[in-house]
């Protein structure tokens, strides 16, 4: 099986360049050794020297950075931009324990290595072949890590971003393939005020996205903390934080479990021309705005999500749908636990409009909504309150009229799911 390891040499321990050989025995002594391994290190601050480190790589060889001169490759006052053009993975110490600009205080040992830009470099690594990152802080430059119209599988594992005007990683995928593999990383994308901006946008590519943390996406341009545009893949295990819009799917097929997705001003988007989207098992709180949007033709899986205390709506629909099947929130029965919990979802102003789990701006091209949404937990309220449940404000009447759900399921006890 695979397994991650680590081991700090010396420099005596270590000279450069090194051959690391692998050996691993079973509890009947059998042994096997892997292939040799070729090993770099460098520990010069200078961007020069940092340059002519990764352009001397060898395909398929490990890269080495130490914590160098004041912890740092780079500074904010000279450009650094270093190509990967060749199959690469290369190594940090760590990313430290040092708050972040935005104040986010990452869950790290002392030893840190940066590669640092100034905010107007293009990007720190500019990246054309398969990367393997792991223990890095990145601060500065407009974008981290840029991946255009290349075929290149890159993964980032255990790095801190800080600092980016752009984002964390931009991957574009231009009809070539893209992987992303973004794993137990950190984003503090306060500093984000590009016209675009935020934690990661993946643009026709597969990607997984899991167990990392997105915080503080927090101006009004466009961008979120994770920004999918086509493409397939998952965000799972996550936190996102006091973001602006913490996810935004545009068509493709993402698939977003176990995520907290916690204050801010909105929650998920989904907007685009057509594609399908999973949405289980999460909790959606506290948004000043709604928790889940839905826009274009995203059809959607809602099962087993916590929809609570946002403030316009837990849920808007807002889409002339061409097919009202495409909207699926029940997705389970009482006795098997599929149920959305939908709670204290209300407008601070006492707006009926938005005071609301479920709300729905107009009809489909079919004529009035209806919504699947049988056996959902619909909050503390009595049955005669249902209209604060789900609200259809469309065009069938121009009044407020609850939409058809048909055999939901209402108590005052249930604490849902």
């Amino acid at each position: 099986r695979d397994v991650s390891w680590s081991y700090y040499a010396t420099d005596s321990d270590m000279p450069s360049p090194s051959t690391v050989l692998i050996r691993v025995a079973d509890q009947d002594a059998n042994e096997t050794t892997s292939s040799a391994v070729p090993v770099r290190k460098s520990s010069g601050a200078a961007t020069g020297s940092v340059l002519a480190f990764f352009s001397d790589a060898d395909p398929g060889e490990v890269l080495a950075l130490s914590s160098g001169e004041d912890y740092a490759y780079g500074n904010a006052g000279t450009a650094l931009t270093v190509p990967v053009d060749v199959n690469l993975t290369v190594l940090g110490a760590g990313y430290g324990d040092a708050e972040t600009s935005g104040g986010i205080d990452p869950p790290a040992n002392a030893v840190a290595t940066v590669l640092q830009a100034p905010p107007g470099a293009s990007a720190i690594l500019d990246v054309s072949a398969d990367l393997v990152l792991k223990n890095i802080r990145f601060v500065g430059s407009l974008n981290a890590i840029s991946i255009d119209g290349a075929d290149a599988s890159v993964q980032v594992e255990d790095c801190l971003f800080d600092g980016q005007g752009g984002w964390a990683v931009r991957a574009v995928g231009g009809g070539d393939a893209i992987s992303i593999r973004f794993l137990s990383n950190v984003v503090d994308a306060s500093s984000s005020n590009d016209a675009s901006g935020g934690g990661l946008y993946l643009e026709d590519a597969d990607y997984e996205v899991s167990g990392s943390e997105f915080h503080l996406k927090n101006d009004e341009a466009e961008g979120a903390g994770v920004m999918a545009v086509g493409g397939a893949g998952s965000v799972e295990d996550c936190i996102f934080e006091g973001n602006y819009l913490a996810i935004w799917a545009s068509g493709g097929s993402p698939v977003i479990t176990n995520c907290n997705i916690l204050g801010g001003s909105y929650g998920i988007n989904l907007t685009g021309g057509s594609g399908s989207a999973e949405i289980r098992s999460n909790a959606i709180d506290g948004h000043s705005s709604w928790g889940l949007r839905v826009g274009g033709e995203m059809e959607l899986v809602l099962r087993r999500n916590a929809i609570t205390d946002n403030g316009r709506a837990g849920v808007l629909i807002d889409s002339q749908l061409s097919n009202v099947n495409l909207i699926r929130i029940d997705m389970g029965t009482f006795t098997d636990q599929g149920r959305n919990l939908f709670n204290d979802n209300t407008h601070p102003d006492g707006n009926w409009a938005f005071d609301t789990q479920v709300y729905v701006t107009q009809g489909t091209s079919e004529g009035p909504t209806r919504i699947p949404a049988n056996y959902n937990y619909w909050g503390y309220f009595n049955a005669t309150d249902i209209n604060t449940s789900i609200v259809d404000n469309g065009d069938q009447g121009g009044g407020r009229a609850t939409v058809a759900v048909g055999n939901f399921y209402i108590t005052t006890s249930e604490v849902g799911p």
